[in-house]
């Protein structure tokens, strides 16, 4: 095999828009990977926009692609049926046969996926060819963590038991898998007894989020940035508002909290806002003006796993940024030295507030956490670890 790999990759959506975490894992990955090698993704499901009519990769979607899409391939006899399991993660028989015949025709030398509810199609697909999954997040950690946090019901402990069937079942039959921290891949090691697990740390475009000194700071301004539509992202501006906000106004009356996130809901919204000089945006297209005017970014964290990419692109920006012990996990980082850490409502209040009563400790901070990022979590670096990993599982004569 020549060192170019044929790639065969498997998603529920195609990563449009790009905003943030899966999707933003996707297209940095993919994109790194095609400017080298042969890949083709191939999704299974059918909601599409015309703007993936001139996506960057050539593409295949169940039943059938847009125009521009490369034409769908007969689908071979489904099985009659799927464990229960695999239909709690919405696998079905015809998209099992339609993947199965997909990837048959293509003959491609590796097969990789994202997202753990990927789990089923890659222990159910028949064959030889090598399969790599980055379940990105652990979602048995997250889903522990959730339920440790208060928020046990019905629903999640189903959720959680779903979660360790599938590990159990189906990540073994991989020959690798990919996380974004070390915590999650300690888990999902555990868990699935599939030791080829390796971790792949998230990137920052940091040529896009670059600090600028043309945006003015705006006098005790503090922001959270997230898909508000993820339950930690929620979990965590709950949090600093009903335990945290309070104190900073009573000692910083100036003081502002802008959040911004995609999905959110209206009920939320409301509820937020009501705690006085909180402005909720909702989506924006670009946060970096938005992250620039602040002079604090918070990172609250009381649930989830993974590694934040809101800390990220703070660092980028070349923010100071609080953020508690769950927000920083997995990353590479010093409390005092490129990030503040507080844990408690009144040290994390304490932080915020030390945070916006000094601007040169702001700036240093900032200073190394920009420094941070470039030397740790580049996309190139991401794109090479990945790479590595599948071309372990090629076989030895191979590339």
């Amino acid at each position: 095999m020549s060192s170019k790999i044929k790639i065969a990759v498997v998603v529920r959506q195609l990563p449009i828009p790009v905003h943030a975490g899966l999707h933003l894992v996707i297209h940095h990955l993919l994109r790194g990977l095609a400017a080298r090698h042969m890949v083709k993704a191939f999704v299974l499901d059918d909601s599409y926009g015309p703007e993936l009519s001139d996506y960057f990769l050539p593409f295949s979607c169940y039943p059938a692609g847009p125009p521009g899409s490369s034409p769908s391939v007969s689908a071979a006899p489904p099985p009659r049926r799927l464990p229960l399991v695999a239909h709690y993660y919405r696998s079905t028989p015809e998209k099992l046969a339609w993947l199965q015949q997909a990837v048959t025709d293509y003959q491609p030398h590796v097969i990789i996926g994202f997202g753990y509810d990927l789990a089923p199609y890659f222990g159910l697909l028949r064959g030889n060819i090598p399969k790599v999954l980055d379940v990105v997040d652990s979602e048995l950690l997250f889903l522990w963590r959730w339920i440790r946090s208060g928020e046990l019901t019905a629903s999640l402990a189903k959720h959680l038991v779903a979660a360790i069937v599938a590990a159990r079942r189906y990540l073994p039959r991989c020959n690798a898998l990919v996380t974004v921290s070390d915590e999650d891949t300690a888990n999902i090691r555990r868990f699935s007894g599939n030791l080829q697990t390796y971790t792949v740390n998230n990137g920052v475009d940091c040529d896009y989020f670059q600090p600028s000194d043309r945006v003015v700071k705006i006098g005790g301004r503090i922001i959270f940035t997230g898909s508000l539509n993820w339950p930690p992202n929620q979990d965590a501006v709950s949090w600093f508002l009903r335990h945290c906000w309070e104190n900073i106004r009573r000692q910083r009356p100036d003081a502002s909290l802008v959040v911004i996130g995609k999905l959110l809901t209206e009920d939320l919204r409301s509820e937020w806002e009501r705690y006085g000089n909180v402005q909720v945006i909702g989506f924006v297209p670009d946060i970096r003006e938005h992250i620039l005017a602040a002079e604090v970014s918070i990172a609250p964290m009381v649930s989830g796993s993974g590694i934040k990419n809101k800390v990220l692109e703070a660092w980028a920006l070349g923010q100071a940024v609080v953020a508690t012990p769950l927000a920083a996990r997995g990353l590479k980082c010093e409390h005092e030295t490129n990030i503040l850490i507080a844990e408690t409502p009144h040290a994390y209040s304490t932080e915020v507030l030390r945070l916006l009563g000094d601007a040169g400790l702001r700036q240093r901070l900032g200073a190394s956490g920009r420094q941070n990022v470039l030397a740790h979590y580049s996309w190139t670096d991401a794109v090479a670890k990945f790479e590595q990993v599948i071309r372990s599982v090629l076989p030895q004569t191979g590339a």
